[in-house]
């Protein structure tokens, strides 16, 4: 049985612990990018040990010359022993609605093309136009593919030039 909880904080060391010492988890490491950390996590374990992992936060993006606020998800995370049972898919979903609890119109996350098939199964669509994102010196465009989630029916995806207030999550 799965247990749900939502830590204050999620360690290095417990990433660490999620990945089973993989160490590259996210096939990210080779871009060199600098992430926000997150604000919200959101944990499953069985039998007392941490099986997966997403974290959360507030975002503001600006579309076409327009600020909005929106939720910035990442650090997606299943334990290599336990991928392919449909555990991920329940963890987004999870962590989705609770996302959709902020009170904010859409989300967002940053993937690689692999893993893009996973997210529109769970409703994510991709988001087309270049997306930048601030780095410690200068603005970045975003070389993962982007995608975003709308918790509100009239919310309309952005459509060209999408910048993210801040660094990717």
């Amino acid at each position: 049985m799965i247990e749900i909880t939502e830590p204050s904080t999620f360690s290095a060391a417990d990433a660490g612990l999620l990945s089973d010492g993989e160490s590259d988890p996210y096939g990210t490491n080779h871009l060199a990018i600098s992430w926000a950390p997150k604000d919200h996590h959101v944990c499953f374990s069985e039998a007392g040990r941490l099986v997966a992992h997403a974290g959360y936060r507030l975002i503001d993006v600006e579309a076409d010359g327009v600020r909005i606020q929106g939720v910035g998800l990442g650090s997606v995370m299943v334990h290599p022993s336990q991928r392919g049972q449909g555990i991920g898919a329940r963890l987004v979903q999870e962590t989705t609605d609770r996302m959709k609890m902020t009170g904010r119109p859409f989300a967002l996350l940053f993937c690689r093309e692999i893993r893009l098939p996973f997210y529109r199964r769970l409703g994510w669509s991709r988001v087309d136009p270049a997306v930048s994102v601030e780095q410690e010196h200068d603005l970045m465009t975003m070389p993962l593919l982007t995608c975003w989630f709308s918790f509100e029916q009239d919310c309309i995806a952005p459509l060209n030039r999408l910048r993210v207030l801040g660094p990717p999550f």
